[in-house]
């Protein structure tokens, strides 16, 4: 018998992400239009919990108050491009083609620990099971937290960014391209074993996040590559939406429409396979499937 269930990746839905905040205050990194998509995030989440089937993957950025990434660390200008290669301990720049450099664009100070730029968006925020809530605003140490409960739907946070040499968009990898956050197996060892016990067949991930182009896309991928995979393995058949009232972009032009082209970051979720739509269009026509399996009609796609 088919079973599905929902989860909803939301990337680094943060304060640092949205708004500008002083240095004192954990700084910022302000995508345009993000605050447009609060609304959309807040009612998915709420959709979501509704159904104990489902989960909530977010992840949150939580840098260390000298990282690496930051250009005033190294006496730059922000959007600076460069390697960095770790020699005693710490990321230093490098020329390019340095054997066991990495490339890394240098960023505003944002989402420091311990500050309000770090912090979950309020509205976001109080969206969540308020023991959860406080695990969060409690916990600043921990790189994954959990809630579940037979009768609930789970809920799982995956910090990243914590280490002050490396900088990874996505949640799984980090920009060295060989070091790997255990935090988001765990996450997605614990959401099998969730769906297996509750006797899933069929999974809708659905993503959404700041910023698109950025953490979003490279999380996307990630999911693409790593979990989706595992889903596979335990008989768990996944399909990948996209929901564009979720996110916002960094407005970027390049030659090709390449990554991190902000025009083209819907073509390169197609890519993979990835359903672009938003979170109404999906809440409304998930409605619409559920009664069509309790007629005995055919599922819609």
């Amino acid at each position: 018998m088919q079973k599905t269930a929902n989860i909803f990746g939301l990337v680094d839905f943060q304060n640092g992400f949205l708004y500008e905040l002083p240095l004192e205050k954990g700084g910022n990194l302000c995508v345009p239009r993000g605050e447009a998509t609060i609304n959309a995030v807040t009612e998915f989440i709420n959709w979501i919990k509704q159904d104990s089937c489902n989960v909530v993957l977010c992840s949150q950025e939580m840098h260390p108050k000298y990282h690496r990434s930051f250009a005033a660390v190294h006496e730059l200008e922000p959007f600076t491009p460069v390697h960095l290669k770790i020699i005693n301990g710490k990321a230093e720049i490098v020329p390019e083609g340095t054997i066991g450099s990495f490339p890394q664009t240098l960023w505003t100070i944002h989402c420091v620990e311990d500050t309000e730029s770090c912090k979950l968006a309020q509205k976001v925020s109080l969206a969540l099971p308020p023991d959860f809530r406080e695990m969060t605003e409690n916990d600043e140490k921990s790189k994954s937290l959990i809630k579940e409960s037979d009768n609930e739907a789970m809920f799982v946070m995956v910090r990243k960014g914590t280490d002050k040499n490396l900088h990874g968009y996505g949640i799984v990898m980090e920009n060295d391209g060989k070091t790997k956050n255990a935090a988001a197996f765990e996450a997605f060892e614990k959401i099998i074993n969730k769906l297996k016990k509750d006797g899933t067949t069929d999974v809708n991930i659905c993503i959404g996040g700041l910023a698109g182009n950025y953490c979003v896309e490279i999380t996307h991928d990630e999911i693409w590559t790593y979990f989706v995979p595992m889903l596979k393995a335990n008989s768990i058949t996944p399909t990948v939406y996209a929901l564009t009232d979720t996110y916002a972009n960094i407005p970027i032009e390049t030659k090709d429409g390449a990554w991190p082209d902000s025009a083209n970051t819907e073509k390169r979720f197609e890519s993979f396979g990835t359903i672009i739509t938003t979170s109404k269009e999906f809440m409304g026509n998930y409605k619409l499937e559920v009664r069509n399996e309790k007629l005995g009609k055919k599922i819609i796609s």
